[in-house]
């Protein structure tokens, strides 16, 4: 750089170059009248014989012409010298003091064979204190080697496990994305629930004076959630003495889509496919006698589902198709708000991991959006 300013001006810039090569010309040129010795800290290096072969051979170089590094060198190698001692002899074992002292030609049969019982219940009662203290394998069905691991769950055919670092392990062929969803619900507080439900389950409509009488019989699903068949099964329970149910289907304009007349059925398949990312409610009226009873009705909330979207019911079904991890299902069905899906997929985890805190709790999570 002090020979060549475009490389000075890639450096330091166009503004300071000026100064900055006056001084490195002042600094690593050398006058004819000055001469040049090796530092001390590079003497110190040599002697050590910690540099590299390139340095090593400048300095033996300039060691040849140079009677007064040379000398400093000797004298910090001659210093180096003293200053080593042999090492101290390493002292006697246990084993070669207690095989000396077993070979003690003083010591009797009946004195060994008393040594030897000593040492015995010595190592029996060792071996307890060493037992009780190791994790028992057979009872917790872990290793000792499983302590690096944050999380470990069992999923089907494989196990799944979340380390200290962040580091997850057991889902293989699974994308990067899915991966950092599972590994966000197995290190934060809990499953959010989704937007999308918090707008199907809207507020109890108000009414000025006494409140209303709770319902006659409760819809069961899909009720405030969202839902990935196009042509969902909607479920009841049954009204004791009633002869017969009329289901009707709406979207938010309170348009019908459909509607059915059915005698003891509980259940109904929508006929017709319904359009995906719209949303929809239904309402179930039971004939009882002469009374027709209407479920849900003010001021209850609407009985409101959707339906997932094209492209991510396509995304949900290649994650099936990689994998059948309750987990990883479980997870990414509560991101989509397929409520139900999830408590199917989560229940199974927890069913496998009933020890777990955590997979108990991802399900409570799940289970609590439904209320």
């Amino acid at each position: 750089m002090a020979a060549c300013r475009d490389c000075l001006e890639l450096v330091y810039g166009t503004s300071s170059s000026t100064a900055v090569s006056d001084r490195l010309a002042e600094a690593l040129t050398l006058s004819a009248d000055k001469e040049f010795h090796l530092s001390s800290a590079d003497l110190h290096r040599y002697t050590l014989g910690s540099m590299d072969e390139a340095d090593k051979t400048i300095f033996e170089s300039h060691l040849e012409d140079c009677a007064a590094c040379r000398s400093q060198a000797e004298a910090l190698a001659a210093d180096k010298l003293s200053s080593l001692k042999p090492f101290p002899a390493q002292p006697r074992s246990f084993w070669h003091g207690l095989a000396g002292f077993w070979q003690e030609p003083r010591l009797g049969w009946p004195a060994r064979a008393a040594v030897a019982a000593v040492l015995a219940v010595c190592f029996f009662l060792s071996w307890i204190v060493w037992h009780r203290r190791s994790p028992n394998t057979e009872q917790t069905g872990h290793s000792s080697s499983d302590a690096a691991a944050a999380v470990r769950l069992r999923d089907g055919n494989t196990e799944i496990t979340l380390d200290t670092k962040g580091a997850l392990a057991g889902l293989a062929g699974i994308d990067p994305t899915t991966k950092n969803a599972v590994r966000d619900a197995l290190t934060t507080p809990g499953l959010s629930k989704p937007q999308v439900l918090s707008q199907l389950s809207g507020p109890e409509i108000k009414f000025m004076g006494q409140a209303g009488s709770p319902p006659a019989f409760a819809l069961i699903s899909p009720v405030g959630t969202v839902v990935r068949e196009e042509q969902p099964t909607l479920r009841w329970e049954a009204l004791n003495g009633a002869t017969s149910y009329t289901v009707a289907l709406f979207d938010p304009q309170f348009r019908p889509v459909t509607r059915a007349r059915l005698q003891s059925e509980t259940e109904w398949r929508v006929p017709t496919p319904l359009r995906p990312g719209a949303t929809y409610f239904w309402q179930v009226t039971a004939i009882k006698g002469a009374q027709q009873i209407m479920v849900p009705s003010a001021p209850a909330s609407r009985a409101e589902f959707k339906v997932l979207d094209a492209q991510r019911t396509s995304d949900l079904d290649k994650v099936r198709m990689a994998t059948n991890s309750h987990l990883v299902l479980g997870v990414l069905y509560a991101r989509e708000g397929l409520r139900l899906d999830a408590e199917r997929e989560l229940e199974a985890l927890a069913l496998e991991n009933p020890q777990s805190p955590l997979a108990a709790k991802l399900l409570r999570d799940v289970r609590s959006w439904g209320h």
